[in-house]
């Protein structure tokens, strides 16, 4: 290369242009279907994760909630069954006071059977009987 020497630039051959507009194109139509495929399995992949952590939260709450109805059931019926208890014991707790008392009250001459040891020497019929 000389210095100070201008050279002209190269004119293009307008068929080499039309090549390279062509093979870009060629290029650009074979791509389009990779790029609209890509856009596509984006668009795909964030529904279904979108739907899997909607599915996901869904169970959770679900499962969290059965839990909690689980513990208030419980909690209720153990609240019930002292109400209960309280209920039944002031129903039949006089009644069975006076009954203890009364039974306490009889001779134990159907004792004299038992033996030290828990064993019985002889059959006996029951008191009252």
């Amino acid at each position: 290369m000389r210095i100070g020497v201008r050279r002209l630039p190269r004119r293009r051959d307008p068929r080499r242009r039309f090549r390279n507009r062509l093979l870009l194109g060629m290029v650009g139509v074979a791509l389009l279907p990779l790029v609209a495929f890509a856009v596509l399995a984006v668009f795909e992949l964030d529904t279904v994760a979108k739907s899997t952590a909607n599915a996901t939260e869904t169970a959770i709450l679900q499962r969290q909630q059965g839990l909690q109805q689980t513990s208030v059931n419980r909690g209720a019926s153990a609240l019930e069954d002292k109400a209960l208890r309280a209920a039944a014991e002031r129903a039949i707790g006089p009644e069975v006071a006076r009954r203890l008392g009364r039974l306490a009250a009889e001779p134990d001459e159907g004792l004299e059977h038992v033996r030290p040891g828990g064993g019985i020497r002889a059959r006996v019929a029951p008191p009252g009987a």
